[in-house]
C-alpha cells in the first residue's frame, strides 16, 4: 500500500510539473518552464521530453539541434508507450500521433528556413538526411539549394578540380550538364595554358573525348600557317595524318592557296604535279575551266559584277567600280577603296589603296602614304612608298608599246541598249539579252 501511495504522489508530482512547465511556456516564462521540464526527467520522461521539445522549438531558444533531439526521444517513447496508458498521458499533456507529426513538419520548415538564410551546405544537408525520407517537398527544396550553393561555391575557385569534386559529390543536380561544360573548358585551359605544340598533343593524346580536341587541332595548326611556308605545311602533314580531316583539309586548302601564287593555268597544272594526293579535284577542274574564262564587267542596281562570254553570271554585282582583268586579276572598289581581286573573287590585296591604274607591267597603287607598283599578280616591286614623280619614271621604264591586258584584242560581240539595259550581239546574233 505504502508503495502504491509513493508512486502515485510521484506521478501527481510529476503532473504538476509538466502542467506547470508548459503553462510556463504559454507565458513566456521560459527558464521556468526548463526547470520544470528538467525536473521531471526521472519521473515521467515522456512528459519532460515532450516539454522540452516545445521549449527548444520556442521562438526564445529556437535550437532546432535540441527539439530534434527531443522530437526523437518523444516519438520513440511515445512509440513504446501501451496504448491503454496513452489515454491517462494525454491527460496530463496534450500529445498525440498527428501532434508529434505536425511538430516535426514545423521543425522541418525551421530548419530548413535557417539553412537557406545562412547559406549552410551542412546544414542542407542535415535538412535533407533528417526530413527528406518522409517529406518529398523538403528534400526537393533543400537539395536544390544545397546544389546551388555548392556550384556557386565550385565556380568562385574557378578551377576543373572544384567543378570535378561537385560533379561528383551531387550527381543528380541541375547544374550538372552547366557544370560538366565549363568543366571541359578548365580543364582543356588548365592543361594547355602554356600554348606548346607538346603540351597540346599531349591533351589530345590523353582526352581523345574532350569537346576541345578540335580546337587544340587548329592551336596546333596555328603554328604551321605563321611561317606561311609550303615546307611548313608539309610537315604538318607529315606529322599529324591522324588529325580531324577538316583541319587537313584547311591544310591542303592553305597549301594550294600558296602555292598559286601567281595564280595561272601553268601554275594549276605543275600543282597536280606536284600535289597528286590533294583531295579536292572538283575544285581544281572548276579552277581550271574558270581560269581559261574571258570575263567581263557588267552593272546591276548601281553594282557592278562578272559574267563569262555567255552572260553566265560568275561573279555577282556587288562592287563600286569593275575594270576589265589583266592577266587574271582586276580592279574594283569597295566603299571608295580600291583592291585587287582574281577570278574567284578572293581579294589579291585588301581594299585599302585610294587609286589602283593598270599599266604595261602591272598595277599603280595609291595610299596616303605615296604610290607603288606591283606585277600582275598582285606582287609589290618595292616595300617603301615612292611619290608620284618617282612612280612616274619607273612606271616609263616598265612602259612596252601596250598594256597586257585580256581584253585589248578586238572584240567579237557587239554592244547593245534597250531601255537603259545592255546586252550583246554576236555576229548580229542577239546573245544577251539587254
Amino acid at each position: 500500500v505504502l508503495g502504491l501511495l509513493l508512486l502515485i504522489a510521484f506521478e501527481l508530482s510529476a503532473q504538476k510539473n509538466t502542467q506547470k512547465g508548459l503553462l510556463a511556456l504559454k507565458q513566456h516564462n521560459y527558464g521556468l518552464a526548463q526547470a520544470y521540464f528538467y525536473k521531471d526527467f526521472k519521473k515521467d520522461s515522456l512528459s519532460a521530453a515532450f516539454g522540452l521539445l516545445n521549449y527548444y522549438m520556442s521562438d526564445f531558444t529556437a535550437e532546432n539541434d535540441s527539439a530534434y533531439h527531443y522530437l526523437l526521444q518523444t516519438n520513440t517513447i511515445w512509440s513504446r508507450t501501451p496504448d491503454k496508458n496513452k489515454a491517462s498521458i494525454q491527460k496530463r499533456i496534450p500529445i498525440s500521433d498527428s501532434i508529434l507529426i505536425e511538430l516535426y513538419f514545423d521543425l522541418a520548415r525551421k530548419e530548413l528556413n535557417l539553412a537557406v538564410t545562412n547559406a549552410s551546405i551542412q546544414r542542407l544537408n542535415q535538412v535533407i538526411e533528417r526530413y527528406g525520407s518522409r517529406m518529398t517537398s523538403i528534400d526537393q527544396v533543400a537539395a536544390y539549394h544545397r546544389d546551388s550553393l555548392a556550384y556557386q561555391q565550385a565556380l568562385s575557385v574557378h578551377s576543373a578540380q572544384a567543378l570535378a569534386a561537385f560533379i561528383e559529390q551531387y550527381p543528380n543536380a541541375k547544374q550538372q550538364d552547366e557544370a560538366k561544360a565549363k568543366y571541359e573548358y578548365l580543364f582543356y585551359t588548365e592543361q594547355t595554358e602554356a600554348n606548346s605544340e607538346p603540351d597540346l598533343i599531349r591533351f589530345i593524346q590523353q582526352n581523345p573525348q574532350s569537346p576541345y580536341c578540335f580546337q587544340a587541332w587548329k592551336r596546333i595548326f596555328t603554328f604551321y600557317q605563321a611561317a606561311l611556308s609550303l615546307p611548313q605545311f608539309k610537315n604538318f602533314l607529315n606529322n599529324y595524318p591522324s588529325a580531324p580531316q577538316a583541319i587537313l583539309d584547311e591544310v591542303w586548302k592553305a597549301i594550294y592557296k600558296l602555292y598559286m601564287q601567281p595564280y595561272s593555268a601553268e601554275k594549276l597544272a605543275q600543282f597536280k604535279i606536284d600535289y597528286p594526293a590533294y583531295p579536292f579535284l572538283e575544285d581544281l577542274a572548276q579552277d581550271g575551266a574558270l581560269l581559261l574564262k574571258k570575263l567581263y564587267p557588267f552593272i546591276q542596281h548601281n553594282a557592278y559584277g562578272y559574267m563569262d562570254a555567255n552572260g553566265e553570271v560568275v561573279i555577282n554585282a556587288q562592287y563600286d567600280e569593275a575594270s576589265p582583268f589583266y592577266e587574271g586579276l582586276a580592279i574594283a572598289s569597295k566603299n571608295e577603296k580600291y583592291g585587287l581581286i582574281n577570278k574567284k573573287n578572293e581579294a589579291i590585296l585588301p581594299f585599302q589603296f585610294v587609286e589602283i591604274t593598270a599599266y604595261s607591267s602591272g598595277f599603280l597603287l595609291e595610299d596616303s602614304l605615296g604610290f607603288y607598283l606591283t606585277d600582275f599578280q598582285g606582287k609589290k616591286r618595292q616595300e617603301e612608298p615612292m611619290q608620284w614623280e618617282e612612280a612616274q619614271q619607273v612606271v616609263q621604264a616598265y612602259t612596252e608599246d601596250h598594256i597586257a591586258t585580256e581584253n585589248l584584242a578586238p572584240s567579237k560581240y557587239q554592244q547593245i541598249e534597250k531601255n537603259g539595259k545592255f546586252g550583246l550581239l554576236q555576229n548580229e546574233k542577239k546573245i544577251l539579252e539587254p
